[in-house]
């Protein structure tokens, strides 16, 4: 199945640590996620905080990259993170192929 990575980032004023408002949202968002999941048939298989940005990083296996989207949106993560959302290929698969590619120099 398909893997995708998110990277979440968010400025300091609405952090969830600091801010009220982004507190309620995140708690809210992680109480929602093992059902949004299941429903999407979506697995979190990582997430992680980037110490000590403002960064967060999460790996999913989906069946498609619209089954991310709708969990991240559906959970509200949207509303506090900046998320930069990215199809993942383990490099072992690239080296299988990398000498069917063109190179440029």
């Amino acid at each position: 199945m398909p893997q995708y990575a998110l990277i979440g980032t968010h400025p300091p004023d609405v952090c969830p640590m600091t801010n009220k408002a982004a507190r309620e949202m995140a708690k809210k968002a992680y109480e929602q996620l093992p059902a949004l999941s299941k429903k999407l048939n979506v697995k979190l298989l990582l997430d992680l905080h980037l110490d000590p940005n403002h960064k967060g990083f999460m790996l999913f296996e989906a069946p498609n990259a619209e089954a991310v989207r709708d969990l991240v949106t559906m959970a509200g993560f949207v509303y506090y993170l900046d998320l930069d959302f990215h199809l993942v290929t383990p490099v072992a698969e690239i080296f299988k192929h990398v000498d069917e590619m063109p190179t440029i120099y």
